[in-house]
């Protein structure tokens, strides 16, 4: 059966701007859907077996607000990673997060399997409405089927749905799209109905930043949906400021908690490396860095040292600077004949550019994780790429026709080996220790890590080899702490303390 057939629309199809159609899927739709579904959770289907790692450890077991509902007050008005104690902030206010490992913590207790299911489960979802949105977008022909095939493939995404602390992105993301299709199928409505459509929009955004920040950017998409890319003629006034007023005051909403529990909008951190070149240098060189990795997704690693470039002569640098010319002029190109190729790229640009200011971020600046939500436009541009393809391919005839056609499979079956080559690194700790070791030999935080796990075992010979190991690379002063055998905050962070003290 062929992927065309799969997508095809029924006779009442949507018109071209995907702003109305019918709120039931054809039974085409819903047998791309359940091919969607059952691809995405076969190939997560290993992580059911996997241990808590990463950060599971420290949110799922040495965490007390996922402890009891007594701590809901705190979960509201406190940064994400509050419960740690006197630690430095890191700017993030995630309270949706939370409660749902709250949930999550009184269902089921410590069984890592039903965590990882859950998250199986959303991945799954996440996939679907990237399809609908898609096929929103692009009604014609099945671009968006091979573009939401793509988004459940890509391997950068195992850092996201591997671990069951990997929810921020997962719930962020499925609300993001939620209210975007929510928002284009009532885009009509005029008066009382339309108000009441931007209440549905505007809550389901608001619970969006609850789960992560960069959500702050959906008004922005909406606003330009709307006037740069519907085709239908757009509401009232009346119907607009209607429509927009929620959002906006939700928006206010959320920035007045941040500034309440943060005392700032932004919790920006001094850096030596934030001047004007330096920023301009750095965000090239991650965005050169994600590029490659998605589309040839080689070198995957959980953590990767950040060392600011110090010139443009810098192979990632370069790339990053490419990618961006391309994304312009692709921008200007899709304005003057197809603008959702225009949306789909700001969507891009957008979702990932915070990502890109190392002075908001209060992690490491490199993580495969600040992909899962940017990928979803590029899935659809790729997505569309293949279905062009296809058509080319049908022009053609003998061994052309079938190579042309068989492209789009071969790259999703490739991606999709690559996802389940890299799952097992995710299985424990020490073979995510070990994974990240062999793609950053100096991470001092895997090494430290490692260096723990060896120091439970009893092994305290291999263990003080890893922590003088850190010390060549990235300085932690929980190395020297681990060396002389005192307890640390960071230690707690990977394994219980009490568990170093039965080892030693």
């Amino acid at each position: 059966m062929s992927t065309a057939k799969l997508t095809s629309e029924p006779a009442t199809s949507e018109p071209d701007d995907g702003a109305q159609g019918p709120l039931r899927a054809g039974p085409s739709e819903r047998l791309a859907i359940l091919l969607l579904i059952l691809f995405s959770m076969s190939l997560y289907a290993v992580t059911v077996r996997f241990d808590f790692v990463y950060d599971d450890i420290l949110l799922l077991t040495q965490n007390p607000y996922v402890d009891s509902f007594h701590y809901l007050k705190e979960i509201f008005t406190q940064e994400f990673w509050a419960f740690q104690g006197a630690q430095p902030r890191t700017g993030y206010y995630r309270p949706l997060v939370m409660l749902t490992l709250l949930v999550e913590r009184q269902l089921w207790g410590l069984c890592p399997e039903y965590l990882h299911f859950v998250n199986i489960l959303l991945n799954s979802l996440m996939v679907v409405l990237c399809y609908k949105l898609g096929k929103m977008l692009w009604p014609k022909g099945p671009g968006a089927f091979w573009g939401a095939l793509l988004f459940a493939s890509l391997p950068v995404h195992t850092e996201v749905v591997s671990p069951a602390s990997g929810l921020s992105d997962l719930e962020c993301g499925i609300l993001m799209l939620l209210a975007v299709l929510v928002y284009v199928r009532t885009r009509d409505l005029e008066g009382r109905k339309a108000f009441l459509a931007g209440c549905r929009v505007g809550g389901i955004f608001f619970l969006a930043l609850l789960a992560k920040e960069v959500a702050l950017m959906l008004p922005v998409l909406l606003i330009f949906y709307e006037h740069c890319v519907a085709e239908k003629k757009a509401p009232t006034l009346r119907s607009a400021v209607a429509r927009y007023a929620p959002l906006l005051v939700l928006a206010g909403a959320y920035l007045a908690l941040r500034y309440e529990v943060f005392g700032a909008l932004v919790n920006i951190r001094p850096r030596p490396d934030s001047g004007l070149k330096a920023l301009v240098l750095s965000g090239l060189m991650l965005l050169g860095q994600y590029a490659l990795v998605l589309v040839w997704p080689q070198h995957l690693t959980t953590y990767q040292p950040f060392r600011p470039p110090e010139s443009w002569a810098n192979i990632s640098v370069l790339l990053g600077g490419v990618s961006l010319l391309i994304g312009a002029a692709a921008f200007v190109r899709g304005w003057r004949s197809q603008r959702r190729l225009s949306f789909a790229l700001m969507w891009i640009f957008l979702t990932l550019g915070p990502a890109l200011d190392i002075r908001v971020l209060a992690t490491p600046p490199y993580g495969e994780r600040y992909l899962f939500i940017p990928s979803v436009a590029f899935c659809w541009l790729v997505g569309e790429g293949f279905a062009t393809l296809a058509a080319s391919a049908s022009l053609a005839r003998g061994t052309r026709r079938l190579a042309t056609a068989g492209i789009p499979a071969l790259i999703v079956v490739l991606m999709a080996a690559r996802t389940l080559w890299r799952l097992p690194d995710w299985k424990n700790e020490v073979s995510l220790a070990l994974a990240t070791l062999r793609q950053a030999p100096n991470s001092g935080p895997f090494l430290i890590r490692l260096g723990n796990v060896y120091r439970l075992q009893g092994d305290i010979a291999k263990a003080r080899q890893m922590y003088v190991a850190s010390l060549a690379g990235d300085v932690y002063v929980e190395s020297y702490i681990n060396l002389a055998g005192g307890p640390s905050w960071m230690r707690g962070r990977w394994l219980p303390r009490e568990s170093f003290t039965s080892a030693r």
